[in-house]
């Protein structure tokens, strides 16, 4: 019988959160064979239903807008308002992050550019599960801007392509997580607690929160080595 799930157990690089790899860090893409191609997923998104068993469900997009990218062109049907749906979701539990995120989402497409090409690994995913047959490829890399003309987030634009609008929007709100994180210093050696949060977050399991839950989840993904303060 065929194995349902390759689990791959690999510890990659062992760099410290604040400081990402040395090329980064970014979000991964399960890609699947099917009748006539492929299909193209984002990796948060897999990883929900096979290592925690949660089931993601997104609003359908009824304003789906264009945005600017870094370089000036234009990017349509990008998730951007299935990721502000989402967001609400922190309303109860969170506003001040809901905020901060919603700001990282208003300025994301004026510091992102859709590369054509394949990106090389940053190795920070840590633990992964990959569904039988498929493969997992670096969807997209955050750095910090080096040169005027750089770009605060990279996406491949030929996996980007095959991707429906919800997994974008996973995408988007695991980068913008990820920043989040960096900003506030959390300290660990891979995407795990950000790809949990993402997790929770895109199958609503924040509904049935108790506000001590979540402080409890927050520390645990935001200040790793910080206590909750009583």
């Amino acid at each position: 019988m065929k194995k349902l799930l390759l689990l791959s157990s690999i510890l990659f690089a062992q760099a410290s959160w604040g400081t990402a790899t040395e090329f980064g860090n970014g979000g991964n893409a399960v890609i699947c064979p099917k009748e006539n191609g492929k299909s193209v997923s984002a990796y948060d998104a897999t990883e929900a239903v096979l290592r925690y068993d949660f089931q993601p469900f997104y609003a359908p997009s009824e304003n789906s807008q264009c945005y600017t990218l870094k370089n000036g062109r234009k990017a349509c049907n990008t998730g951007t308002e299935i990721a502000r749906d989402v967001l609400t979701r922190l309303a109860v539990l969170d506003l001040d992050l809901m905020s901060d995120l919603n700001e990282k989402l208003d300025n994301f497409w004026s510091e992102t550019t859709l590369i054509h090409a394949e990106l090389n690994p940053v190795n920070d995913q840590g633990l992964s599960f990959i569904p039988d047959g498929c493969s997992v490829k670096q969807l997209a890399i955050q750095q910090e801007p080096i040169f005027a003309e750089d770009s605060r987030y990279f996406i491949s634009a030929p996996l980007w392509n095959l991707m429906p609008e919800h997994d974008r929007a996973v995408l988007i709100l695991h980068e913008i997580i990820y920043r989040y994180a960096l900003e506030h210093s959390a300290s660990t050696k891979n995407s795990v607690p950000v790809r949990y949060f993402n997790a929770l977050l895109i199958s609503d399991r924040f509904r049935n929160f108790s506000v001590e839950k979540y402080r409890e989840i927050y520390f645990q993904v935001f200040r790793i080595n910080q206590e909750p303060e009583p």
